[in-house]
């Protein structure tokens, strides 16, 4: 496979440097003007506003740019033939930020699953940022619980392109005078990356719940092993960093003049405010466990901890999976446990169409 990851969606993938590195992953000898790009804005409910931010630097460029709406519409009334179509045509599938566990839901409920993973079998490129680089992994740390980023919170206060636009990130900013009390979950991804690996974007970010996400992250990795008896691996891009694939290769991109969690001897740093003081980076954190056969008690009694390290600027994806250990769970493994049962609420709340 080929992609890149950002840890934003907005602020990511409308920058003109983030583009330069999605396009270089083209074949070589590919023109701008032969690229085809179709942009899902799932995630974002087809929300114009957010798919123009997100695809202007490809127009830009001379990339013939199409879009595939399919978040509002009744599945009855989407031809799945001309899905399939314009997903066969592309040679970038750009999906943007939002509401991750929506969209990959809406996917499945309208098979466009198997489409999609044809596509990166092609050699086409998959990219995004936020929602759009969780969709790819696994599983993901995500905000999709925020009641704000729910389809009809977000088509009242979105849908309409007059509204003066927005200028930053479609996740939230936290406002210490008015914290939200939505919790972050680890919700599906379509499992395309390689491994089991638990995707964080944001990484060194606040957002409305006022938990930084590294922290919050970390938790979720612990939780994780404690209920599930496996070891656990996970990955946190800052938000001005991507994770790019290639193959059996990746490497890491980081905007210049960007702030970002590593600082400069290579330890995390970050206020308790939430600004970041040093460069962007991407983190590789595990929780070990060693023994398969212990009780959640005995886990939790074992003091389990999480380690990160950062990731090296490139390298084989295969030597990041081997760090998190030889007792990984399965891909696509649902574990019935509380976090499943935040992500069962959620999609009570916000139903995408998908029936479990």
């Amino acid at each position: 496979m080929r992609g890149l990851f950002a840890g934003s969606g907005v602020e990511g993938l409308s920058n003109p440097l983030i583009n330069e590195q999605i396009l270089n992953l083209l074949p070589p000898g590919k023109k701008n003007d032969e690229v085809n790009v179709l942009y899902l804005g799932t995630a974002t409910y087809d929300i114009a506003l957010f798919r123009e931010k997100q695809t202007a630097r490809f127009a830009d460029r001379g990339c013939r740019v199409s879009h595939l709406d399919v978040a509002n519409t009744a599945a009855i009334d989407i031809d799945i033939d001309e899905c399939a179509s314009a997903i066969r045509a592309a040679d970038v599938l750009l999906v943007g930020g939002g509401n991750t566990l929506f969209a990959v839901d809406r996917w499945h409920h309208l098979g466009l699953v198997p489409l999609l993973r044809e596509a990166m079998e092609r050699g086409c490129i998959l990219a995004g940022g936020s929602a759009g680089a969780i969709c790819w992994f696994d599983s993901g740390h995500s905000d999709s619980a925020d009641p704000e980023t729910y389809r009809t919170a977000m088509l009242n206060e979105y849908g309409n392109s007059d509204n003066g636009g927005r200028e930053e990130d479609e996740s939230s900013e936290y406002d210490p005078s008015h914290k939200k009390g939505w919790r972050y979950l680890r919700c599906p991804g379509l499992g395309f990356v390689p491994g089991p690996m638990v995707c964080c974007p944001h990484h060194d970010k606040v957002q409305s719940n006022g938990l930084l996400r590294a922290n919050d992250f970390d938790e979720m990795l612990l939780a994780r092993a404690v209920s599930g008896g496996k070891s656990v691996i996970g990955m946190g891009i800052d938000h001005y960093s991507a994770f790019v694939v290639r193959g059996d290769d990746y490497e890491v991109y980081s905007l210049p003049d960007k702030p970002g969690s590593v600082n400069e001897d290579g330890f995390f740093d970050v206020s308790s405010d939430g600004t970041p003081n040093g460069k962007p980076g991407v983190w590789i954190k595990r929780v070990i466990v060693e023994n398969k056969e212990m009780t959640g008690n005995e886990r939790r009694r074992q003091q389990l901890r999480v380690e990160a390290m950062v990731c090296p600027p490139s390298g084989k994806l295969a030597d990041l999976l081997a760090y998190g250990g030889t007792n990984l769970p399965p891909q696509n493994n649902v574990e019935r446990d509380e976090n499943q049962a935040s992500v069962d609420k959620c999609r009570r709340e916000n139903p995408s169409g998908r029936q479990f």
